[in-house]
Protein backbone atom coordinates (compact mmCIF):
# COMPACT_ATOMS: atom_id res chain seq x y z
CA UNK A 1 0.00 0.00 0.00
CA UNK A 2 1.28 3.45 -0.90
CA UNK A 3 -0.26 6.31 1.01
CA UNK A 4 0.38 10.00 0.37
CA UNK A 5 -0.86 12.89 2.46
CA UNK A 6 -0.10 16.52 1.68
CA UNK A 7 -0.77 19.33 4.13
CA UNK A 8 0.60 22.85 3.58
CA UNK A 9 3.49 21.65 1.39
CA UNK A 10 4.47 18.98 3.90
CA UNK A 11 4.13 15.41 2.76
CA UNK A 12 4.20 12.03 4.40
CA UNK A 13 4.57 8.77 2.59
CA UNK A 14 4.05 5.35 4.13
CA UNK A 15 5.06 2.21 2.23
CA UNK A 16 4.67 -1.28 3.65
CA UNK A 17 7.58 -3.73 3.82
CA UNK A 18 5.43 -6.15 1.75
CA UNK A 19 5.39 -3.59 -1.09
CA UNK A 20 9.14 -2.92 -0.88
CA UNK A 21 10.10 -6.58 -0.54
CA UNK A 22 13.84 -6.98 -1.08
CA UNK A 23 14.22 -3.75 -3.08
CA UNK A 24 17.07 -1.34 -2.37
CA UNK A 25 16.00 1.90 -0.67
CA UNK A 26 18.12 5.04 -1.11
CA UNK A 27 17.40 8.25 0.79
CA UNK A 28 19.07 11.55 -0.11
CA UNK A 29 18.66 15.21 0.78
CA UNK A 30 18.44 18.11 -1.64
CA UNK A 31 17.84 21.86 -1.44
CA UNK A 32 19.98 21.94 1.70
CA UNK A 33 20.81 25.61 1.06
CA UNK A 34 17.04 26.25 0.72
CA UNK A 35 17.49 28.18 -2.52
CA UNK A 36 14.34 26.69 -4.11
CA UNK A 37 12.05 26.97 -1.07
CA UNK A 38 12.24 27.39 2.68
CA UNK A 39 12.25 23.60 3.18
CA UNK A 40 14.93 20.97 2.87
CA UNK A 41 14.00 18.25 0.39
CA UNK A 42 14.23 14.52 0.96
CA UNK A 43 14.11 11.98 -1.89
CA UNK A 44 13.48 8.28 -1.34
CA UNK A 45 14.20 5.94 -4.23
CA UNK A 46 12.89 2.37 -4.20
CA UNK A 47 14.87 0.32 -6.73
CA UNK A 48 13.27 -2.99 -7.72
Amino acid sequence: MVEYKEVKQEGEVAVSQDFIGIANVNVSDWNLEKSLSDHKGIVTEICF
